[in-house]
């Protein structure tokens, strides 16, 4: 995904490292990695030196990672934890480690911040509390090509891609409820999400753009008791039932119809709402598993449905603030801890 942001434009970044200094303590890393450290002998590199790490090289933007660890051994108080070890002992110590360390550490972390993080954006949502507690936006993008400054790397001529992101993001709170991290970049897209819906709880309403408006991904969804609002995409077939509901209004007309899809192998049969507004040439289509209209109304959906571009600024934010165009690694494990 290409994006471009002024040169001269700066971000402020000053709450999200009070958040951090708040929020990501030696007690709550104690707490998440104790259970997983059966395995794990002391060194210098420890688990929570690490977690200080990437955070900070998120922060600062060194010019190579073996220019933040040098810095990290000098330990002058400059930010970067005090690690007196080489450079070769980092990077040793990311190729074996497990990424899911942090992975869990940031679920933990998220549970502490969201009792704070008050919901102040996306005004459709407001009127959809009734039923459903969030919306959620799904989405996701691959990682940019890891920076060429590894020896291992320089013969290679094609891109290294480093992995892709499915993304939850929370369109009322402006949090990301879940990332994802895989290693394999070319996996496609729909079966990653599908996937990462594990890691959803019942709950919120999860938009998505066209890709997911698709026998397979609703199937996904009410096999764990979700719900989900997409646009509707051109391959899908079915067939119609009944008409629920039409509206006219100067802003144009809106038809509500139940649709029912044909099974497939491994896709039951399922029925969903088609929801359909037209004005001149311009027309929406969105498809929802919301069945009741009085949960999901025509209005209500066609409202909440165009602020599923706010995703697009989860992903700004991710490669352009926090310097997600400099991976300096090339391994697998180093990449998902910087993630």
């Amino acid at each position: 995904m290409a994006i471009s942001v002024a040169s001269e434009q700066r971000i402020e970044l000053l709450g999200t490292v009070e958040l951090l200094h708040d929020h990501l303590t030696t007690s709550l890393c104690q707490t998440v990695l104790q259970p997983t450290r059966t395995t794990e002998r002391e060194r210098q590199w420890s688990l929570e030196a690490l977690v200080s790490f990437w955070p900070e090289v998120m922060l600062r933007a060194p010019q190579s990672l073996t220019q933040a660890v040098q810095e990290a051994a000098l330990g002058n108080g400059a930010g970067w934890p005090p690690v007196p070890a080489s450079p070769e002992a980092f990077f040793q110590r990311c190729q074996s480690l497990n990424w899911r360390f942090f992975a869990n550490l940031y679920e933990a972390c998220l549970l502490q911040v969201l009792p704070q993080a008050q919901p102040c954006d996306a005004s459709p949502v407001h009127t959809l509390r009734e039923y459903f507690q969030e919306g959620w936006i799904v989405d996701g993008s691959r990682l940019d090509a890891v920076a060429k400054r590894r020896k291992l790397l320089w013969d290679v001529r094609a891109p290294v891609w480093p992995g892709c992101l499915p993304a939850f993001d929370a369109l009322d709170r402006g949090m990301v409820r879940h990332l994802a991290f895989k290693a394999d970049a070319a996996a496609g897209a729909l079966p990653r999400a599908s996937a990462a819906l594990e890691h959803v709880p019942e709950g919120p309403l999860l938009v998505g753009d066209r890709l997911y408006g698709v026998g397979a991904f609703f199937a996904a969804l009410s096999e764990r008791g979700l719900c989900g609002l997409c646009r509707r995409n051109g391959r899908q077939s079915w067939r119609g039932r009944r008409e629920l509901a039409k509206t006219s209004r100067a802003e144009g007309p809106a038809w509500d119809t139940l649709l029912e899809s044909k099974g497939k192998k491994d896709i039951p049969t399922q029925t969903w709402r088609w929801i359909r507004w037209r004005q001149g040439r311009e027309s929406w289509e969105r498809l929802t598993n919301v069945g009741e209209p009085q949960r999901l109304s025509i209005r209500d959906a066609l409202r909440l449905y165009p602020w599923r571009w706010k995703v697009e600024r989860l992903f700004v934010d991710l490669k352009e603030v926090l310097n997600w165009h400099r991976f300096d690694t090339g391994s697998p494990h180093g990449v998902a801890m910087q993630v």
